[in-house]
């Protein structure tokens, strides 16, 4: 199950891609709100009007690719104004509680960073980062599916499927559990080769 998270952000337009965009939704015959709504969706049939799937990904994929790249921007300067271990010196059990939220807040914008760079189909550059990160964090499941999914787009199905198996170990091992069921769907559909994991 896909997560939708709303954010603000601006986007550009010139007022001709404006325009352009304005009249693909026109001519739909629906709402910009319907038109949205199938374009996410991928619906060719909204009631009684038809959708050119052409027009329409011509008209919204740009957007949506515009707004992935902008907010991966915007998490990597958040990141680049990281520097050391927040709190650094501050003892006691309140410093210490708001050192690791901040640390884990710190690691939830790096996994939606490494979010946003699969969707832009950045997956061979992500691999020598989230082998880094894993080894950092190696019972973060979000992770190790990230690197499993980069392994996958990269055509290396067999080192995908290593990583669930070295996971699944480690959890056990340290844990006492198996992997969560995001990770095992995503093994899964890895050992079926699943084309709709590839960007």
């Amino acid at each position: 199950m896909a997560r939708l998270r709303t954010h603000r952000i601006t986007l550009n337009f010139t007022a001709g891609e404006w325009a352009s965009i304005q009249q693909r939704i026109a001519a739909s015959g629906l709402t910009a709100q319907e038109f949205g709504r199938a374009a996410l969706l991928g619906t060719r049939d909204s009631g009684s009007a038809k959708i050119d799937t052409e027009a329409l990904a011509g008209a919204v994929f740009p957007v949506f690719d515009a707004l992935l790249r902008e907010q991966a921007e915007t998490l990597r300067a958040a990141l680049d104004l990281w520097s050391g271990e927040p709190l650094a010196g501050a003892v006691g059990p309140y410093a210490e509680n708001q050192r690791e939220r901040l640390l884990e807040r710190r690691m939830a914008v790096v996994e939606n960073l490494m979010d946003l760079d699969l969707a832009l189909g950045r997956h061979a550059d992500l691999v020598p980062e989230l082998l880094a990160l894993t080894a950092e964090h190696p019972l973060r499941e979000r992770l190790r599916a990230q690197l499993m999914l980069a392994y996958y787009r990269c055509g290396r199905q067999a080192e995908a499927l290593s990583v669930f198996t070295d996971t699944r170990r480690a959890l056990i091992e340290e844990l006492g559990i198996e992997p969560g069921p995001e990770l095992t769907a995503l093994h899964q559909r890895i050992l079926s080769a699943d084309a709709t994991l590839m960007i």
